[in-house]
């Protein structure tokens, strides 16, 4: 049976390499609305793309699970109602869900500003039953 594997947690916390662990070791699909922004050459974050990007990664979660692939999808989600769309959604089907919350300051490689860091630091909602990992 596929599962939902949700990682998250501030910008620089290690969202992405948790996530390509997992993928990797435990034969998941990672996704992640980043990888919406890739360009030729390289990754460009665009605000205007945002919405589209966590569309087109929502629509791939649901494509690979309802396939019989387990998924595991890394974000902010800094309040729990973001990913509360992914959890209904992999419930909906009948996969176990398990929440990943990042612990670890390693510094953001999308020159995030220090105010917009301090706002997700203060504003990261806990989940019940989410995992904190360093």
């Amino acid at each position: 049976m596929p599962e939902l594997h949700i990682v998250r947690g501030i910008p620089g916390s290690g969202k992405t390499t948790f996530a390509k662990f997992l993928a990797e070791h435990e034969k998941m699909i990672h996704l992640e609305a980043d990888m919406a922004m890739v360009t030729k050459s390289g990754y460009k974050y665009d605000r205007t793309k945002l919405d589209s990007a966590h569309r087109w990664c929502k629509f791939s979660a649901r494509t690979f699970l309802l396939n019989g692939h387990s998924v595991v999808v890394s974000n902010t989600f800094v309040m729990v109602n973001w990913m509360l769309p992914y959890i209904d959604m992999a419930k909906s089907f009948g996969c176990p869900v398990k929440v990943w919350r990042m612990t670890g300051e390693y510094g953001s490689i999308h020159n995030v500003p220090s105010d917009k860091m301090s706002w997700f630091k203060n504003s990261m909602e806990d989940y019940a039953g989410e995992v904190k990992h360093p």
